[in-house]
């Protein structure tokens, strides 16, 4: 498992991956749905309404990770959160006789 960072980087780029292929797979979907005009076509559109509930949902998932990760700022208790951590490294200062600033 990669730590720091690299991870988040990396859960950042696939989060927001995620609602790009599935506009790409909507889009051919529909799109042979469109072409196709006989045969099981209502078949599929369980699978393309599935394709859109999927698509909205990453959007939704998307838009929190990039709340939480860049205008959510805040501390808790215990310190045990990367919001805190992060608040931390902003906020609190040490000046040079090794005090809070």
């Amino acid at each position: 498992m990669l730590q720091g960072s690299a991870g988040d980087n990396l859960l950042l780029a696939m989060v927001i991956a995620l609602p790009v292929v599935l506009a790409a797979v909507a889009y051919v979907l529909f799109a042979r749905l469109r072409v196709q005009r006989r045969g099981r076509r209502w078949l599929w559109l369980p699978v393309g309404n599935g394709i859109v509930v999927l698509l909205l949902l990453s959007l939704l998932l998307l838009a929190g990770e990039v709340y939480y990760r860049y205008v959510y700022d805040t501390t808790d208790s215990f310190a045990l959160t990367r919001v805190t951590q992060r608040w931390n490294e902003r906020y609190y200062h040490t000046n040079a006789a090794g005090v809070r600033d």
